[in-house]
């Protein structure tokens, strides 16, 4: 996975112009990209509103993070924008976070 810090911009084009799939866990923007060679993750970010604790935030960015590695070769070239709604708590296993994620994810033809 390319590791670039996101920058507002590039977010805020994202936002403006992806196409955007959400369900009650997660809200996922993808916006093709000729200029890359493989998907990009720009953010994961998760609110304290939303996990009140810290280390309950990280395990759920980490988990988001490791979904997107493990199947990135189901994306082109891609930018892509993961959302975590609040209703996240929810969500306790890995296994459920791929699967609400996955759903969410164009299917790419081969």
């Amino acid at each position: 996975m390319a590791r670039n810090s996101p920058k507002t911009r590039d977010i805020r084009y994202i936002l403006k112009n992806g196409i955007k799939k959400s369900n009650q866990y997660f809200a996922v923007y993808t916006l093709k990209n000729a200029e890359i060679r493989e998907p990009r993750l720009f953010a994961a970010n998760l609110a304290k509103k939303a996990v009140k604790k810290a280390s309950a935030r990280n395990l759920y960015k980490r988990r988001i993070k490791a979904v997107f590695a493990k199947h990135k070769g189901l994306f082109g070239q891609v930018d892509v924008l993961i959302m975590p709604r609040p209703g996240i708590a929810g969500l306790l296993t890995f296994a459920e976070i791929e699967e609400n994620l996955l759903r969410l994810f164009p299917k790419r033809d081969k």
